[in-house]
């Protein structure tokens, strides 16, 4: 029986890992029975077996089971003692699916008290602050984001995946804050190169939600990862007009990934308003304004075509690096284009936007949400 059950638990955190994630689940509750038979209470097996479930079900989009499993995880604190693991390892799992559900404020609270408990060194650290980073880094708040970052370096313990590749996604997200969306697609990139199968799926779509779906619709396509989750990242790929974004937005929206959906919404309606769908645009825009509303104050690059509608990537990159303080020799060089290119996009910006000078433009693309 013991050997069935070590052998359960280790079976369940491959089959996870290699994105097979109904197999994971089915394995964990057949592992579970077997613990459930027994006298004694296994922590740390059951710890492992709800860790493996909580993934699994992220991977499969079902925000539902992984929060309530979540919950189930970070009790066990109390089931067995004070148990700083339980808080640690659940705690951040809670903290990321409340930032997919696009509840980044709650996020942040969650990310923030369970990194409040990490010791000075813990292999876990990479986990908690790197959900702590990216719920910052979301939230337009880039510099507290890379202090977190910063703490990580003297925190962590890089040991694996699990601890590498959330502080890798945060620091992502920190760089596309920044304005450097050319880096932070690199960083995807990079990524998708070393990660876990389980992981690669969601690092891939980040270069969609980012702009450039198309260097992985391919790759998108190809992964091998079952679930609803990952079908919709593939076909938001290769969504092509607004009518196929608004169909992924409201894919997300069923599955409850909020953020996502706003995303996506206001990328139909940016590609309505390139095809001269003036309709269209407006009711994509409106849905995907009042999903973003939902989202506790998210600031990514596809939302920022709410506050400033009608900009091309290019300009929206310009526009972020210009209401940093960046000069136009610095843009131009971060860039990798003309310093005349750079002074000629925020021409453009300015009549698009109404405003006269970088600082009104700094107003408008800094001032907090409605």
């Amino acid at each position: 029986m013991r050997k069935k059950r070590t052998v359960g638990g280790a079976e369940a955190a491959v089959l996870v890992a290699r994105g097979r994630a109904r197999e994971c689940l089915a394995r964990v509750e057949e592992t579970r029975t077997w613990i459930a038979r027994e006298r004694d209470a296994m922590g740390s097996l059951t710890a492992a077996l709800t860790g493996h479930a909580t993934n699994a079900a992220l991977l499969l989009g079902d925000l539902d089971t992984a929060e309530r499993l979540a919950d189930e995880g970070y009790r066990l604190d109390g089931q067995f003692g004070t148990w700083t693991r339980a808080i640690l390892e659940f705690g951040a799992l809670k903290a990321r699916v409340l930032r997919l559900r696009g509840r980044l404020g709650d996020a942040l609270s969650w990310a923030r008290d369970t990194a409040a408990r990490l010791p000075t060194r813990s292999a876990l650290a990479g986990t908690c602050l790197g959900e702590l980073a990216h719920a910052h880094a979301l939230l337009g708040d880039v510099d507290t984001a890379e202090e977190v970052l910063a703490r990580a370096e003297a925190a962590g313990m890089p040991i694996g995946p699990s601890v590498v590749v959330p502080l890798r996604l945060a620091r992502t997200w920190t760089q596309a804050g920044r304005g450097d969306v050319a880096r932070a697609v690199e960083l995807c990139l990079e990524i998708a190169e070393t990660a876990l199968p389980c992981d690669v799926p969601i690092v891939l779509h980040d270069v969609v939600r980012l702009g450039r779906p198309d260097l992985v619709a391919g790759r998108l396509a190809a992964v091998g990862v079952e679930g609803p989750l990952v079908a919709l990242f593939a076909q938001h790929a290769v969504a092509r007009d607004g009518a196929e974004l608004d169909a992924v937005s409201a894919g997300f929206e069923r599955l409850g990934l909020l953020l996502y959906a706003a995303e996506a919404a206001a990328q139909a309606a940016a590609r309505y308003r390139a095809s001269g769908l003036s309709r269209g645009a407006r009711a994509a825009e409106t849905r995907a304004w009042h999903l973003a509303q939902r989202c506790q104050g998210a600031r990514t690059l596809a939302l920022m075509d709410l506050e400033v509608p009608g900009l091309t990537p290019r300009q929206r990159e310009i526009a972020v690096l210009a209401a940093q303080g960046l000069t136009n020799r610095e843009i131009a060089e971060r860039l990798v284009v003309s310093v005349r290119t750079v002074a000629n996009t925020l021409y453009a910006i300015y009549d698009k936007t109404g405003v006269n000078d970088r600082t009104a433009l700094t107003a408008l693309l800094n001032r907090p949400p409605a």
